[in-house]
């Protein structure tokens, strides 16, 4: 995982399919922090009624990234 922003350095990262359960996220949320500091992580996993661990998503944003879009939406709202 690493390899996959440290390389190529995204703006946004999308992992589909990942079969983690929401009791899961918030361990390897604080855990993936340490690892990949520069990024805020997003998180989408099937639970009931759905079928558990089933088809999530995952999106790491680089934070500089979210700062310049709240920004750009911050100066269109006062224009």
């Amino acid at each position: 995982f690493q390899n996959l922003v440290d390389r190529p350095s995204p703006d946004i990262l999308c992992i589909q399919e990942h079969k983690l359960q929401h009791s899961h996220v918030n361990d390897l949320d604080e855990d993936l922090k340490s690892i990949v500091p520069d990024y805020q992580c997003y998180w989408s996993c099937s639970g009931p009624p759905a079928k558990k661990g089933y088809s999530g998503v995952a999106c790491f944003v680089k934070i500089k990234s979210i700062e310049c879009v709240e920004q750009k939406a911050f100066n269109t709202v006062l224009a």
